[in-house]
């Protein structure tokens, strides 16, 4: 090959280099502490990271307890299980969600009843939670779905009608509801991802947390297969091997030292994008935060509207075709074949959000380049 086709070759890839959807930043003690656990031989569930991890979380989120998990799956399913949810009961989960949410409710035994979404939210709907609220009822899992905090009316819907609300605030590390309280404290139980490309990351990992003395020893049971130090091997309940590793943890521990720093890049990218994509036919962007909240955007989330002169699959693969990827929102759970026992209600809002919904690159470190780059792409395409 010769020098100028080289020099061309280059050239060339540098100009459409790939913008991922999201990727984690690692730039602080990660490595570090990664070493130490090494050194001292500390990688199982044991070491001193884990415990570190589950009290800095735990305190950043104003709560007493932290459980750290193999994964955020994982924490959901033993939140349903510490508050005992099982087969006679039925759990109510928001249609806009990841498929472990739904899986979760499935695990227990319980029934999945499906209820829409808020058109500007996208969080979940109080009226349609109210109309799925029934005798069978033991919980609502309540999202915040893309980094945004649950609203105050759906939260008052389950207090009057006396439901525990388990919070998945998987995607919301560091979001504040309008009445003060953090992400992770909303719920009788909440739980957090730690995955890659989440607020901050252990690579895979999640936590569940609680106020409650109680709740947090039977999560802590759960996820070690309830082992009972007073009888060994003797397991007077299923449990389940669910333990953050001493690895994962101290990766989360260097990321909770720059947790501030890394929300603060999500909130910077949202206000970029705003600026970027304001007047673009057709392009809907996401209402602002509510007031006193703190929204912590993990994803940026435009709809696509008929008079983009595009549906959202056709500005996708035009985003592909750049280097630049993206994500489109979730299949709603109530269109979800795997769950044929679930009840669902008219899930019109969030059947619609689902079909024109785009997550936009999100990561840390995006770069104004790059907003750039894909805004142009976006004008382009809908011309």
């Amino acid at each position: 090959m010769s020098d100028q086709t080289e020099t061309e070759t280059e050239t060339e890839t540098e100009t459409s280099a790939r913008i991922p959807v999201a990727s984690p930043d690692l730039g602080g003690n990660e490595a570090a502490y990664l070493a130490e656990c090494i050194r001292d031989g500390q990688i199982s569930s044991r070491g001193r990271f884990v415990g570190r991890f589950e009290a800095g979380v735990a305190a950043a989120c104003g709560v007493a307890h932290g459980v750290a998990v193999s994964s955020g799956s994982n924490a959901l399913h033993v939140a349903l299980r510490a508050l005992g949810i099982g087969p006679s009961d039925e759990v109510i989960v928001p249609s806009l969600t990841m498929i472990a949410c739904g899986n979760a409710v499935v695990q227990t035994g319980a029934r999945l009843v499906v209820c829409d979404v808020d058109r500007a939210t996208w969080n979940v709907c109080p009226r349609s939670l109210a109309e799925a609220i029934g005798p069978r009822t033991r919980a609502a899992l309540l999202v915040d779905l893309y980094g945004r905090p649950l609203d105050p009316a759906p939260l008052a819907v389950c207090a009057a009608r006396g439901v525990p609300i388990v919070e998945d605030a998987a995607e919301a590390f560091g979001a504040r509801a309008s009445d003060g309280r953090a992400a992770g404290a909303i719920g009788r139980l909440a739980i957090f991802s730690f995955y890659a490309n989440k607020i901050i990351t252990t690579g895979e990992g999640g936590m569940v947390l609680t106020d409650d003395d109680e709740l947090a020893e039977r999560a802590r049971r759960l996820c070690d297969m309830w082992f009972v130090p007073e009888r060994r091997f003797f397991h007077p309940e299923v449990g389940y091997s669910y333990r953050m590793s001493n690895l994962q943890a101290a990766v989360g521990c260097a990321q909770l030292e720059r947790a501030e720093a890394l929300i603060a890049r999500r909130q910077d990218n949202a206000v970029r994008w705003r600026a970027a994509l304001d007047g673009i036919p057709g392009i809907a962007l996401p209402a602002p935060p509510a007031p006193g909240s703190r929204h912590v955007h993990w994803m940026f989330g435009i709809l696509v509207e008929e008079r983009a002169g595009m549906d959202r699959d056709r500005l996708a693969a035009c985003l592909a075709a750049d280097g630049i990827e993206t994500r489109p929102f979730f299949l709603g759970l109530h269109a979800q074949p795997c769950y044929p026992d679930a009840r669902r209600l008219p899930c019109e809002v969030a059947e619609d959000l689902g079909a024109r919904g785009l997550l936009l690159p999100s990561g840390p470190a995006l770069s104004d380049d790059d907003i750039a780059r894909v805004a142009a792409v976006i004008r382009r395409a809908g011309r």
